[in-house]
């Protein structure tokens, strides 16, 4: 994926929060399968880019919120290892307490990270830098309760059929990966059939994935700055919402 022409809106949103004398966080929320990731990624490094530094450090890092879900342990001991991703299986005041503290604190200790070999949550040794720019990424990301603590939001949104077949894709591919390494959580996958494997993917979406979707993720489209929408072939438009994100009005 790489940013498109009509993604400059987003860019010269950012450049402008610049202006702001702290860390700018923007938030990027949508639907497991979407490529809020990806983009997250793409638009950090046009932001490195469009703001070039003369010792090369970064001026955008992305942080996901996976990060800031419950262990598995605990989602176990509350029935909730099954719906992982809704909004109850995250810890919201240890990601309220970052969004608060990366806008004071130079760097973070101890700042949770979620491992896709072990799909739990690990506490990271090594220390958290706050960089001019955070891009924050995760299906939780607009949550209402915490959507306040942004500069700029964005929605990345796309046809439900292109969604689910992405994440079919994906998951896929994980097996794959995971059959080649011998380890990590779709192992338990990798003895299947393409056509079962195929059809567990697309059971999975549509029994957890897709309710979340459409109960707790989508609605939160409302509290967005701007909504980029992905086409099949990943080229995207851009849907100004409103102005909440122009520094003037701070």
């Amino acid at each position: 994926m790489t940013i498109q022409p009509a993604d400059s809106e987003v860019l010269t949103r950012v450049n402008h929060l610049l202006a702001i004398n702290r860390p700018v966080v923007i938030a990027i929320a949508g639907a497991v399968g979407v490529g809020k990731t990806t983009y997250a990624k793409v638009l950090a490094d046009a932001v490195d880019e469009l703001i070039d530094t003369e010792n090369g450090t970064n001026v955008a890092t992305v942080v996901s919120t996976d990060g800031f879900l419950l262990p598995n342990a605990v989602l176990e001991a509350k029935g909730l290892i099954n719906q992982k991703g809704f909004p109850e299986t995250f810890d919201d005041d240890a990601l309220r307490w970052f969004l608060e503290t990366i806008r004071t604190d130079h760097s973070i200790i101890g700042l949770p990270r979620y491992s896709h070999d072990s799909f739990d949550v690990e506490v990271s040794e090594e220390p958290f830098l706050v960089t001019p720019v955070i891009v924050v990424e995760g299906v939780n990301a607009l949550q209402p309760a915490i959507a306040q603590h942004y500069d700029l939001r964005l929605y990345l949104d796309a046809d439900p059929t292109d969604i689910v077949d992405w994440y079919v894709d994906r998951f896929v591919n994980f097996t794959t990966l995971a059959r080649e390494s011998g380890s990590g959580f779709y192992t338990r996958f990798i003895d299947l059939s393409p056509a079962a494997l195929q059809d567990t993917a697309r059971w999975v979406y549509d029994t957890i994935n897709l309710p979340n979707l459409v109960e707790h993720i989508e609605p939160t489209k409302a509290q967005a700055d701007v909504i980029v929408f992905k086409d099949r072939d990943h080229s995207s438009t851009i849907t100004l919402v409103d102005s909440r994100s122009d520094p003037s009005r701070r």
